[in-house]
């Protein structure tokens, strides 16, 4: 059965009006929409795992409960009682994982990020993707890839976090020591903020999402850290699903 939630909001994508700020420098930023970096596109099934969508209507009902790990689709726009729902389920011993830009602005304000209250931690600092981030004492490219079907890469920028709440802790760093991942202990669960894509290394082909070696590494290490159920099945292929 499935083991990874994969949160896809209800909407998938909503406009907004202005967008919100970009990088200095940058022309203009589109809203990050979940078919870009939706995991259940081909890094999962990479390792074997299975996953199960949920949508907004699910988290209000309280779906995800029975369920250990939830990965954000790219859901850049958040609705704060929705975050406020997977709260209550992190608390009880879920944990939630978020992109850079997860929960990065409201529908009715731009950069607000409601993502914090949950996360226990801010967003200090947009940077351009460049330098490196240290991740378990190993040092990675802060350049991932995201690469639509049309051949542009959506992976625009990463956050420097800081923590805010005192149970935060840092799980990874820039070259410049600022916060690239944090880790809120939050109840029985914790929630982990990526502020970096640096492990992401996918591409669109015809609807799937092939990973890259690095990726699936990362992936696979990342959800044994969370406790995720481990895949049923596996392979020594990365391109075969071996999920029955």
């Amino acid at each position: 059965g499935p083991q990874v939630l994969i949160y896809r909001r209800s909407l998938l994508t909503m406009d907004s009006f202005p967008a919100p700020e970009p990088l200095v420098g940058v022309k203009g930023h589109d809203v990050n929409t979940p078919w870009d970096w939706d995991i259940g596109r081909g890094a999962l099934q990479s390792l074997g795992q299975s996953m199960l969508y949920i949508d907004d209507d699910g988290v209000a009902a309280g779906k995800m409960r029975g369920f250990r790990v939830m990965v954000d689709s790219g859901n850049e726009i958040h609705d704060p009682a929705r975050l406020a729902e997977i709260a209550d389920w992190v608390k009880a011993g879920g944990t939630f994982i978020a992109w850079p830009f997860t929960g990065r602005s409201l529908a009715t304000a731009n950069d607000a990020w409601p993502i914090a209250a949950l996360a226990g931690a801010k967003a200090a600092k947009l940077r351009p993707l460049g330098g490196t981030v240290t991740w378990k004492g190993r040092a990675y490219p802060d350049t991932g890839r995201t690469v639509d079907s049309n051949g542009n890469n959506r992976n625009d920028y990463s956050v420097e976090l800081a923590p805010t709440d005192a149970a935060t802790e840092i799980a990874a760093t820039y070259e410049n020591g600022a916060a690239a991942i944090t880790v809120r202990r939050l109840g029985k669960g914790r929630v982990v903020w990526l502020g970096s894509a640096f492990a992401r290394d996918s591409r669109d082909v015809m609807g799937i999402w092939w990973p890259g070696a690095g990726e699936t590494a990362f992936w696979k290490e990342l959800l044994a850290d969370v406790g995720a159920d481990a895949a049923v099945c596996t392979t020594d292929d990365p391109l075969v699903w071996a999920q029955p």
